[in-house]
């Protein structure tokens, strides 16, 4: 190439982009358009080319590395027997060589020869060519594949359109669109062309630029074990492909000469919402530089005869043999194995006895054997090679092993279901036929191996037929439906990519057909629901066909089933068809509106239809979501309602970007939709949670729904869900669905009366509960609720993982039992003192992602990404109990581990050596719990004694956690060391990094002699520090979550689930080691750590106290003397008006004084047996806080001192309101108590509600003093104030007034008409006031937080209840009733009725009856005992078994048996009953009013006149009458 062509191509590249002007074809030697326009190749002559090859895996931050594979030689290119389009091609003098390691651009490595075995290389081919555009090549049949494909890739990059070029000679030469043949497939190139001129002949520039991805056959290969749901937006693109084609072309006489040509191509990876640190990437440049014609005969060419040689039309790549052949089934691996089958063995068997060794490597140490480091990749790696009859030696070797041997047999049989391959599936068939492994093993390996599959196929499938096979007569009921569900899988994963549209293949049909025949005429309930979810796993095919006349309710069966109950077969089938047509809109609508329309179809198959139709409808659209609404408003089942109310609610606001579209219509009809004063916790519902992590792109969603039983309360069938979204991808990561009957307090007695009956020969009679008096029981025997009672438990459940259905589990009585029998027999034998065994040992491999896609890169060779995210539990428990006569004493050893290893790489396969080369970022978190202790419990004196050991040190000492993160280049599989061969210098794993200096550590070590423990933070090796944990942790607590009631632990979990996926995969840093560490102390060695607690629980008439002392006790390691003595004292007094806490800790050692800490709190309530016109409804509370150094033991003013003063009290609002509620009529007759009821006087539902307001109080004065705090605890202090002052910045306004040194105030007040508080803060130096801040939900139906105030007449436990509605009254008058509903409904009550009692377990019924003068009496009657109340003079008369109670008024305790109690309680003249054991709600009596508060979830099995609590509708029709006597 001459100087003026130089500088012309520099040009060229220089600025391509920032043309404008583009000129026309010179005039000078423009062509023609009739002129003959080829690659010009004179006939006799040749071209000689010098070729170079460059494929790098690497990766640019923090500092250039790379794994480099390059060739170079000659390319001899030349006209076939004068035909310009046929191009005789030989590669001739090919050198290559490998590098590992920083990039300098530069090639290290030392070039070698091809060996013989790779001489195919250099085996001529014929390209074939049409207005030089790509036709197809000729290759000798004996040629492998890889070089085949190279030599595609080789006659592709050649070609550019010269009939293009030649339609615009005479034209402007603008960019231009065309189709072209390439080693991806058909691509759409863009062509640019410019043309340069020079003394003696004229250069036309071509670049070529396309996007490999978007080409037709850039994917080789995908395989994942997830199983993707549906998103309404694209998914996060994170490969970026892109390739460039440059020619240099000489134009002379009408005829073309290629000059040069430079073909590029780079893929990039931008995971984590390309936020990654660093970028893979694999890059491949081919050059050509043209360096002289000659003659033929100067070459020696070799002579190939062409002529019976077929013409390959595609230069696609060709993938079919990279596929390793076992008995003719296919695993497809594109890349060799160059190890024979008994180094393969010896491989692996050394590699399961390193894992051994590595569990029991504490890995929370600095220092780990290099042979450890990724033993468990490297095996999963080794192990994907094996042909089945290697699997069953290494299995065999194993099976009779003790110790080492067996945990390798535990860990090969773990790692097996995630090779996906065919030698790991026919190996898991035969073991599993022959009986070799435990029935858990094979479930877990039947659950886990249809996840990963490499190549499914037809024929993979008919042979592993047998797994949906099993003989029943030989294999348990578990062993038979997971063989199903796994082999539906595999269905699914072989058929998913076809296009059955036009024709379902024969095999599939025959499989759904059998599945069908199942359903038909399988005689087990069990085994029908199976075969339904196997068709939900098959998902593709004419499902529907087969299901949609079991979900119409047609009889189909033609046998007798087990369990005929017509509702769940067709419930299992909604839920089996519904994937396979969730997006044929008709065929969803036709299917399932008629259900949901239906209001008398059962209730559980009207919320299925709700869901398929709409929460899961992928298809969703305004026009259903509004019909939906309107058939709503009209619903009168109010489960039905607020189950799609729910949804709409938790839906509305969701985070997740697939539901945006989703959200929105939810969110629309939401503001349409009337909420209903009936909602409830006890009604059908739905929640959702979700959260998305905008900076990382990844998010989670809990889903739970249930539909509830109103007969028990039981959510007698509902689903969890959790999904896990990366990259806008969202997979059911996981999920039970569950399916519940005759679960009642009733069946749950019976089935533990009868385990207690079998296991230990003691019979429980639930009987002794019942009332005694035959008359009562038939009356609650006569209830709605008792008829609505079902006596049979039949418990179902279907799990799902990756979003398959993996188990199908039916529990009834019988087997339930069974089930039980043996969780207690594993527990009774676990607790058996000195017995050890590997029972106590588990080892569990799983992933959280599996993915692996292989595509092809410019040079014809291979390139596969993974992103593998492999996480391995290991636990070992050793219990050995020694039972006393009142004590039990348990030493217990635990060795817990967790490994997670997250790595996703990019790496190409290099034929010439066998070897892989590749970019990987590998992040890996070790866990270490170990627990080592000895526990002691005396019964008699409920104490607790644990002993810690902290010396000798041992594997047991050390826990943490250690996250190391790292960037490599690597070669990989190099089995015969080539590496050494090529580049000496090279490892075959390099980190990337800058030089040592650039690298940031830390470590801070604290000791403790109270633990007897060191802690330590360290973070070494890092590449860059500019990532901030604090911030992090920030961002993360303010991430928007969907959370619509705010409730306090869903959004801990979601916080916990954001924070740990960042830090177990930190994409933010580059390599770098944080470790977090506990071990023995080096500076205060310790023996043991000894602690004794205490708890006692004291009874004084009203007064309840509670107690619990302690000791901690660290001893010196060589004299065994005490290093320091904590002493913890609690005491907690309580009464129904004051609450007292004394808590106490003290520290004492030989070399310090004692150091103390005395919180003591007291609250004050007003006392209601005094005068009610004295009543002052506040509440007093003090709070002290004192700290000091000092000899003695009891705590001193003297050292630090905090005191608060907090008054409670009624707004001046709130008593305006109260004396408004005093009127003629009312049940209030006293404005300045609202606990002063009038009893003669009914009372309404407005009662209660006014009672509670008027006593709830709304302001709150507390007066702070404090001394001698230290300046930490002030900053600290300050810091919060600075949060709470920013948080509420826009309401805030600051005043000059202030407190005197050492006192602070402050003011709290909440309005009564809405969540809105005022707030005001004076300090020493200025005062500010927050304005209507606001303190919960908007919505007022969701206003509950009147339960964080205090109240003066009501528990918080109370209040709880109350304000969510699962506390509702009823109250009987003498010819009426007002029930649960707050319906008055008029009564005849001249003889004792039943108002309500407990029909499940028949322990209690409450009778009322109607006395003179309109008033009412009450009957309790309980197993022997009956209490009466009725009217009296002056107040209530009170009778139990016939004898006359008297001064109960302030509070009487009257015990009938050992665990039955009536306690009695006057408040104004207000009658409170509670028993014990029997009576579970509240009872209040007035002559008037006869008033019960049960708590609609927990009390369930209660009925009678007031109605089936927790009933949607009021159901008891006529009243339930015992007598007149």
């Amino acid at each position: 190439m001459g100087p003026a062509a130089m500088y012309a191509l520099t040009a060229f590249l220089a600025c391509i982009c920032l043309s404008v002007a583009i000129p026309t074809l010179p005039s000078g030697n423009t062509p023609t358009a009739d002129a003959e326009t080829v690659i010009d190749v004179p006939n006799g002559k040749a071209h000689v080319y010098k070729y170079t090859a460059v494929v790098s895996a690497g990766q640019d931050e923090p500092s250039p590395f790379a794994s480099k594979f390059q060739i170079q030689g000659k390319l001899i290119h030349k006209n076939v027997n004068g035909d310009p389009n046929s191009k005789y091609m030989k590669l001739h003098e090919i050198k290559h060589t490998v590098y590992n390691g920083a990039d300098d651009g530069d090639m290290h490595g030392e070039y070698h020869e091809l060996q013989d075995t790779m001489k195919d290389f250099e085996e001529p081919f014929l390209a074939v060519y049409d207005w030089n555009k790509v036709k197809g090549i000729r290759v000798q049949a004996k040629e492998q594949v890889w070089s085949r494909n190279m030599k595609k890739s080789l006659a592709a990059i050649m070609q550019f359109d010269l009939k293009a070029l030649k339609a615009r000679n005479n034209v402007l030469l603008k960019p231009f669109k065309t189709t072209e043949k390439t080693i991806h497939g058909d691509c759409e190139v863009d062509y640019d062309i410019k043309v340069g001129d020079s003394a003696d002949r004229k250069v036309i520039y071509v670049r070529k630029t396309y996007e490999p991805r978007k080409c037709s056959d850039y994917v080789q290969q995908v395989v994942s074990d997830t199983n993707s749901m549906d998103c309404k937006i694209d998914a996060e693109e994170d490969l970026v492909t892109f390739a460039e084609k440059i020619y240099e072309i000489e134009y002379f006489d009408n005829k073309f000469v290629i000059r040069k040509i430079i073909s590029r191509e780079k893929s990039s990876y931008l995971p984590w919402l390309h936020r990654s640190f660093g970028t893979q990437y694999i890059k491949t440049t081919q050059t050509l530089e043209f360096e002289r014609v000659v003659d033929d005969s100067e070459l020696n060419l070799q002579l190939v005869d062409f002529t019976n040689v077929p013409l390959i039309n595609d230069v696609t790549f060709d993938n079919l043999e990279y596929i390793v052949s076992e008995n003719l089934k296919k695993d497809i691996h594109f890349e060799f194995n160059t190890m024979d089958s008994r180094d393969l063995i010896a491989t692996v068997k050394e590699l399961l006895i390193a894992a051994v060794e590595y569990l029991k490597t504490n890995p929370i140490v600095k220092e780990v054997n290099l042979k450890y480091v990724d033993v468990f990749e490297k095996l999963h790696q080794t192990m994907g090679y094996l042909d089945s009859e290697s699997m069953h030696y290494i299995f065999n070797h194993f099976n009779t092993a003790t110790g080492k041997g067996n945990m390798s047999r535990y860990i090969f049989l773990e790692i097996i279901p995630h090779l996906g391959t065919y030698a790991a599936w026919n190996f898991t068939k035969n073991i599993i036929e022959e009986d070799k492994v435990e029935e858990s093993i094979a479930l877990d390996m039947l659950t886990k191996l249809p996840m990963y599959i490499l190549n499914p196929n037809e024929e993979f499938a008919q042979d592993m037929q047998k797994l949906a096979q099993f003989d029943e007569n030989k294999k348990s009921k578990a062993i038979k439906i997971a063989g199903i569900l796994c082999y539906s899988i595999l269905l699914h994963k072989t058929y998913k990519t076809y296009n059955l549209d036009v024709i379902v293949p024969w095999f599939l049909e025959r499989n759904l057909e059998d599945f069908n025949e199942r359903i038909m005429y399988e005689p087990t309930y069990s085994s029908k629901i199976a075969y339904m979810m196997a068709m939900r796993n098959v998902e593709v095919g004419d499902i529907y066909k087969y299901l949609a006349p079991i979900v119409r309710g047609e009889d189909i069966f033609f046998i007798e089933v087990d369990i005929n109950r017509p509702e769940k077969y067709r419930m299992a089938a909604m839920w089996a068809v519904a994937k396979s047509i969730s997006h044929d809109k008709n065929l969803t609508y036709k299917l399932f509106w008629p259900i949901l329309a239906n209001n008398t179809e059962p209730l559980s198959l009207r919320v299925t239809a709700y869901e398929l139709l709409i929460s899961r409808n992928p298809i969703l659209d305004m026009n259903l979501l509004m019909n939906v609404h309107w058939m709503m408003a009209q619903e009168q089942n109010q489960h039905m309602f607020n189950y799609h109310y729910t949804t709409m609610q938790s839906m509305a606001e969701s985070t997740d970007p697939c539901m945006k579209s989703t959200s929105e219509m939810f969110r629309k009809v939401l503001r349409l939709t009337r909420r209903r004063k009936v909602m409830s916790s006890a009604l059908s519902r739905v929640k959702v949670f979700d959260y998305f992590d905008n900076k990382y792109g990844h998010g989670k969603t809990f889903k739970l729904g249930a539909e509830v039983d109103e007969a028990s309360g039981i959510p007698q069938f509902g689903y969890y869900e959790a999904i896990s979204s990366f990259a806008r991808r969202p997979t059911l990561a996981s999920g039970i669905y569950w399916n519940v009957e005759g679960v009642n307090i009733k069946t749950i007695s019976t089935l533990i009366s009868e385990l207690l009956r079998q296991k230990t020969g003691v019979v429980r009679d639930f009987t002794t509960f019942e009332v005694s008096n035959e008359k009562v029981k038939n009356l609650l025997r006569q209830t709605h609720g008792y008829k609505l009672l079902q006596k049979d438990i039949r418990l179902e459940f279907w799990t799902i993982n990756k979003g398959y259905v993996t188990d199908v589990s039916i529990y009834v009585e019988n087997n339930l039992s069974e089930l039980l029998r043996d969780y207690v027999d594993k527990i009774k034998n676990l607790l058996d003192a000195g017995k050890v065994s590997n029972r106590n040992t588990i080892f569990d491999v799983s992933f959280l992602n599996h993915y692996k896609m292989v595509v092809a890169t410019d040079l014809g060779i291979p390139a596969v990404f993974y992103n593998q995210v492999p996480e391995f539990t290991y636990l070992k428990l050793k219990l050995n109990t020694y039972p006393l006569k009142s004590m039990v004493t348990t030493n217990l050893a635990l060795d817990a581990r967790f490994y997670h290893r997250s790595f996703y790489k990019m790496g190409f396969y290099n034929p010439f050596i066998g070897v892989t080369q590749s970019v990987v970022r590998k992040v890996t978190t070790d866990a270490a719990l170990p627990v080592d202790m000895t526990v002691s419990f005396n019964f008699e004196t409920r104490s607790l004694k644990l002993v810690l050991p902290r010396s000798p040190e041992s594997k047991s000492s050390v826990a943490g956690v250690k996250l190391q993160s790292v960037d490599q280049v690597e070669v990989g599989n190099d089995h015969k060391q080539s590496l050494e061969t090529y580049c000496p210098v090279c490892e075959h794993q390099i980190d990337i990094t800058n030089n040592q200096t650039q690298k940031y550590n830390y470590e801070a070590v604290t000791h403790s002699v109270d633990t007897g423990l060191e802690y330590l933070v360290s973070i070494s090796d890092c590449e860059k520090m500019s990532f901030n944990e604090r911030e992090e942790w920030f961002r993360v607590f303010n991430t928007v979550t969907n959370n619509v009631k705010s409730e306090p632990w869903p959004n801990y979990l979601m916080i916990i689930s954001q924070r740990l996926l960042n830090f177990m995969n930190s994409p933010h840093t580059s390599t770098c080691q944080t470790m977090l560490k506990a071990s023995p102390c080096t500076v205060h060695p310790t023996s043991h750590i000894e602690m004794n607690w205490r708890f006692n629980l004291l009874k004084f008439g009203e007064e309840i106290e509670f107690n619990v002392r302690g000791s901690i006790d660290s001893k010196a390691a060589v004299t065994n003397n005490t290093m320091r003595f904590w002493n913890v004292d609690l005491q907690v007094t309580t009464s129904q008006f004051s609450n007292d806490i004394q808590f106490k800790v003290m520290r004492q050692s030989s070399e310090e004084r004692n150091f103390k800490i005395c919180v003591h709190v007291t609250k004050e309530y007003p006392n209601f047996t005094a005068n009610s016109g004295a009543i002052k409804h506040e509440t007093n509370t003090v709070v002290q806080f004192l700290m000091d150094e000092s000899d003695g033991d009891q705590c001193s003013a003297d050292g630090t001192s905090i005191k608060a003063l907090i008054k409670g009290q009624l707004l001046d609002e709130q008593k305006e309101r109260m004396a408004k509620n005093v009127r003629s009529g009312s049940c209030f007759k006293n404005p300045s108590n609202p606990l002063d009821l009038d009893i003669n006087q009914r009372f309404d539902w407005n009662c209660l509600y006014q009672a509670v307001k008027g006593t709830t109080l709304r302001k709150y004065i507390i007066d702070v003093t404090y001394k001698q705090v230290s300046h930490e605890i002030l900053a600290k202090l300050a810091m919060l104030d600075d949060y709470l002052r920013l948080d509420n910045f826009p309401h805030i306004t600051y005043k000059p007034e202030h407190t005197e040194p050492g006192n602070v105030k402050l003011s709290f007040t909440y309005s009564v008409k809405d969540n809105y508080s005022n707030i005001t803060v004076m300090n020493p130096y200025y005062s500010y006031e927050l304005d209507d801040v606001l303190y919960g939900p908007e919505d007022e139906e969701d206003r509950h937080n009147d339960l964080v105030l205090d109240n003066t007449g009501f528990s918080t436990s109370f209040l709880v209840d109350f304000y969510k509605g699962d506390i509702r009254p009823c109250i009987v008058h003498s010819n009426d009733l007002i029930n649960d509903l707050n319906q008055t409904i008029s009564m005849d009550l001249k003889d004792w009725t039943l108002m309500t009692g407990d029909y499940a377990l028949l322990s209690y019924a409450v009778l009322v009856k109607a006395e003179q003068e309109n008033k009412v009496a009450l009957r309790i009657y309980t197993n022997d005992h009956v209490l009466e109340v009725k009217p009296g003079q002056l107040k209530p008369i009170v009778i139990l078994d016939g004898a006359v109670i008297t001064n109960y008024e302030k509070g009487t305790v009257i015990p009938i048996d050992e665990n039955t109690h009536f306690r009695f309680m006057m408040v104004n003249q207000l009658l409170s009953i509670e028993a014990d054991r029997h009576f579970i709600g509240k009872l209040y009596y007035t002559p008037y009013n006869v008033i019960i508060l049960p708590h609609i979830v927990w009390d369930r099995s209660i009925d009678g006149m007031c109605g089936h609590m927790g009933s949607t509708t009021y159901v008891q029709n006529a009243p339930l009458i015992y007598g007149s006597s």
